[in-house]
């Protein structure tokens, strides 16, 4: 399951919240320009992903409509 978040600290914050799981690095996406936690490893798995502010924008809409965020 992905959750998309306005900014991956934001999104931490809501699944530990809601959820009560506390998530772990996950990583970096170049071509993407996003970043990512996770919680799991293999199937299933949840991930909060983002755009990483440090990141070039690639030439491409990012995943899950991260560029337009509600």
């Amino acid at each position: 399951m992905v959750v998309g978040a306005i900014a991956l600290d934001a999104g931490a914050a809501y699944i530990e919240d809601t959820l009560g799981i506390t998530l772990t690095q996950g990583g970096a996406h170049p071509a993407m320009g996003t970043h990512n936690l996770i919680a799991g490893v293999g199937d299933p798995y949840l991930e909060v992903i983002a755009v990483d502010p440090g990141a070039t924008a690639p030439d491409r809409p990012r995943w899950f409509g991260l560029d337009s965020p509600p």
